[in-house]
């Protein structure tokens, strides 16, 4: 189980770190390294140095899951470093990744992105009656919705959207985090969460 959550965790920061899907750390550094001497060979006066720094995280843990966040930091040039960050809860029953269904009863969707849009424009300042898109973001049709990066934390569900996900890089990132307190109707009594429905 350990080691099922420790490669999806790898996945993940193999996912983000350059953009692309690679398949081992040692292919990371040698695609970085090969991408960095080319540059040199091409620009003999380049001098600014690369950067790759990454770290995971315990964020919480229960008797049944455990949340994990991974930062991904990355300079390799350009006009500014690029920063991710993936969070994801495991079943540690299984060592299987969590997603909102297995948490959520059926149908929960449509209440979910409301209440996440509301959560996101108070953040934001963006009234009611303002577009989304009109304050800058990236959000098809005006309709807000949850990711699947997310992660279980005390009572709450955290949600990250990471620069250029839902706005350009100069709105930075955004979490939102939904109290499960609130929508105790949507837990699903027998998901990893489901004792917060029998405490209530």
């Amino acid at each position: 189980i350990v080691e099922k959550i420790n490669q999806s965790i790898r996945a993940d920061i193999l996912d983000k770190a350059l953009g692309r899907q690679v398949s081992s750390f040692d292919q990371m550094m040698s695609d970085l390294s090969g991408s960095y001497d080319s540059l040199i060979i091409d620009f003999e006066d380049y001098q600014q140095s690369w950067l790759v720094e990454i770290n995971s995280d315990i964020l919480y843990q229960q008797a049944n899951f455990i949340s994990v966040a991974s930062t991904i930091f990355t300079y390799t040039g350009g006009a500014h470093p690029n920063n991710s960050q993936v969070y994801r809860s495991y079943d540690l029953n299984t060592g299987k990744s969590i997603d909102l269904k297995d948490l959520l009863e059926t149908g929960f969707e449509s209440v979910l992105n409301d209440a996440a849009e509301i959560e996101f424009r108070m953040q934001k300042e963006i009234p009611p009656n303002q577009s989304l898109e009109s304050a800058g973001y990236w959000i098809e049709n005006d309709a807000f919705a949850v990711n699947d990066n997310f992660a279980i934390i005390n009572q709450s569900l955290m949600f990250y959207y990471n620069p250029y996900e839902i706005g350009p890089y100069s709105l930075g990132a955004t979490e939102l985090e939904l109290k499960l307190t609130d929508y105790v109707e949507l837990i699903d009594p027998n998901g990893a969460i489901g004792y917060l429905k029998k405490k209530n």
